[in-house]
């Protein structure tokens, strides 16, 4: 009798021990007022440093994505027009490459807005790599001249007007998404030496480079205050292989000073 008191003891231990152990009913909130957690149906698109859906957060972070990106090898392109939306005449377009072993430049000038002087320089191209760098000039009568030299033209992507200033003057931002891919168009008004009462749109692509850029405003130019539009844009190279332009060989035949086909 002793002995099944014993084990009917031990067994109630056991069955209130295993009870407490296993007891799944929920601890008590130690907090009950606080907001619930919440999940986010969509995650905000990731933007580049110094950028947000709201606007600019910080200029010098993001300017500096655009130079760091384009850093040694872009392809870059503008376009100047003068006059009112509606009439307006280009009067200045060109491209500029640069690499790590070549800048090519190409710059042609309407001669109505430039002087119209026969000996006005239209067109100008250079090219200077590790072995050779000439610049080919065709003025307003045709005549084409050689010079065994490129001047240095800017190897920086840079704009008509600051970037760091546009940065500050943001208005709207908006995202564009299109096959996995995000573009930034940002846009905004100021005015931006050498550009007053300027509007202008710039649109970044997803590693923050300023893939194109409208900026339009009022400026001085030949004495007159006049509207202008600046159009233009870049593109990284990842694997640059530029072409020789054919005029090169014959340049290469100026061997003392400047001549003249």
């Amino acid at each position: 009798m002793r002995r099944t008191a014993v084990v009917v003891l031990v067994a109630l231990v056991v069955v209130t021990a295993g009870c407490g152990t296993f007891d799944s009913s929920p601890e008590p909130d130690p907090d009950p007022d606080r907001e619930p957690y919440e999940v986010d149906d969509e995650f905000e698109p990731r933007l580049v440093p110094g950028l947000t859906e709201d606007g600019v957060s910080d200029g010098a972070a993001l300017a500096n994505e655009h130079y760091r990106t384009l850093e040694g090898s872009f392809h870059g392109e503008y376009r100047v027009s003068v006059g009112e939306s509606e009439s307006n005449e280009t009067v200045e377009e060109g491209t500029r490459t640069i690499t790590a072993d070549v800048r090519e430049t190409e710059t042609e000038y309407d001669p109505a807005h430039v002087g119209g002087d026969s000996e006005t320089i239209i067109e100008r191209h250079t090219w200077a790599d590790s072995d050779v760098q000439f610049t080919r000039q065709v003025n307003a009568s045709g005549a084409v001249t050689y010079y065994p030299d490129a001047p240095l033209h800017s190897t920086e992507p840079s704009l008509p007007v600051s970037l760091l200033e546009l940065y500050g003057d943001i208005e709207t931002v908006t995202v564009d998404r299109a096959n996995d891919t995000e573009r930034y168009r940002l846009a905004g008004a100021g005015d931006f030496a050498p550009v007053e009462n300027a509007s202008y749109e710039l649109v970044l692509a997803e590693s923050g480079y300023v893939d194109q850029y409208h900026i339009e405003g009022i400026q001085e130019r030949n004495g007159e205050r006049t509207a202008v539009v600046y159009r233009g844009g870049f593109e990284a190279l990842d694997d640059p292989d530029l072409e020789v332009p054919a005029w090169l060989e014959e340049a290469e035949d100026a061997t003392e000073g400047p001549t003249t086909e």
